[in-house]
């Protein structure tokens, strides 16, 4: 997730020899709803709706980091899918963007040419992708993901994957309103505010990340998915 130059520099993930990335926080496994960090926490702000059943908590949330300031220069894909609140499965690949890498976005994220040596393209990811997606509410924290999603397919030549699009900074803006200004809807301020353990700008922990928001918010507001995507879903044909 490129997020510009204020963003601090991580160091670069831990790979295994299949080109997935390895976690070191919490493993995805481990949210679920309620969502918390720690056994026994209980985050600042987020616990009026405990105890509530709610109907729908089913959705993915996906991140995308990139080789350059060319939103369809994809060096990495992170998938978490979450089925009534728990998380179910994970997907997470390096991806050769066939592009150049600059080194500012290599020292946010630690991904460069060495990383995706021997990484599939995207075209050649992009049906595992599709699968996963289709017809899913899928949440990105900020639009940037959308955009580089789609960007990378018409790169490719491929069709734009029907989802319904949300952003999990929109929800977060009506669950938690007190926190407008000083960075209070950044993925890293929401995150340690909520008592989330994550590292940031890798694809799969940052997914992981943005599903725990959305999670807390519908704790917080007592409004499941279906809720949220009629107040902010942004729905996306196949063309």
């Amino acid at each position: 997730m490129y997020l510009g130059g204020s963003e601090r520099a991580f160091a670069p993930p831990f790979r295994s020899n299949m080109g997935r990335i390895r976690p070191r926080s919490l493993p995805v496994e481990r949210l679920r709803w309620p969502v918390l960090a720690d056994p026994g926490a209980r985050p600042a702000g987020a616990g009026r709706s405990d105890g509530l059943t709610l109907k729908n908590l089913s959705f993915v949330a996906i991140d995308v980091e990139t080789a350059n300031g060319n939103r369809s220069s994809i060096c990495q894909v992170g998938l978490v899918r979450v089925d009534e609140g728990r998380v179910s499965s994970s997907f997470s690949t390096l991806v050769n963007p066939e592009e150049r890498f600059s080194s500012f976005n290599i020292g946010i994220h630690g991904i460069g040419p060495a990383e995706v040596k021997g990484a599939p393209s995207f075209d050649e990811v992009f049906s595992d992708i599709f699968d996963r997606l289709e017809d899913s509410v899928l949440v990105s924290h900020t639009f940037f993901d959308r955009g580089a999603l789609d960007g990378a397919a018409r790169k490719y030549g491929l069709p734009i994957i029907p989802v319904t699009w949300m952003d999990s900074v929109a929800i977060a803006r009506r669950a938690w309103p007190e926190k407008r200004g000083n960075g209070g809807y950044s993925l890293g301020k929401l995150a340690a505010d909520l008592g989330i353990s994550f590292r940031h700008h890798d694809a799969l922990e940052d997914a992981r990340a943005a599903a725990g928001v959305v999670l807390y918010a519908c704790r917080e507001t007592g409004k499941d998915i279906d809720d949220w995507v009629a107040e902010c879903g942004r729905p996306q044909t196949s063309r």
